[in-house]
């Protein structure tokens, strides 16, 4: 109900993003009452997820999202940097390539990082 909010409501979700989408889920799968509020009127254009982590995606799993969005999504080839070289041009490398550290998993079930130092 765009533009109107009810009178009461038992969570108030400020933000539409993943984060607070992901929360609006839970609580719909759970029956409790709850509204989004966002200060955008339309979904914006671009990237909003350029990545999902293990972690949130057992999450994602448990509420019955992973795999659709799995489906439908792109397989990254990872992140690029631009990087400047020999007289004043740039060009895009692989993170790991451009000397940042690449982040590696403690455990399989961890959702911190590591540094392996980008080898």
């Amino acid at each position: 109900m765009p533009g109107r909010l009810p009178a009461h409501t038992d969570v108030l979700i400020v933000g539409g993003g993943p984060a607070g989408l992901t929360l609006s889920v839970t609580l719909a799968q759970l029956g409790i009452d709850h509204v989004v509020i966002d200060p955008k009127p339309e979904v914006a254009p671009g990237s909003k997820a350029a990545a999902i982590q293990p972690r949130p995606l057992e999450y994602l799993h448990r509420v019955g999202l992973a795999d659709q969005l799995i489906a439908d999504g792109l397989r990254g080839g990872g992140f690029q940097r631009t990087v400047t070289v020999h007289g004043g041009s740039t060009a895009r490398a692989p993170i790991a390539a451009a000397g940042w550290p690449r982040p590696t998993a403690t455990s399989e079930r961890s959702n911190s990082c590591g540094v392996d130092g980008g080898q």
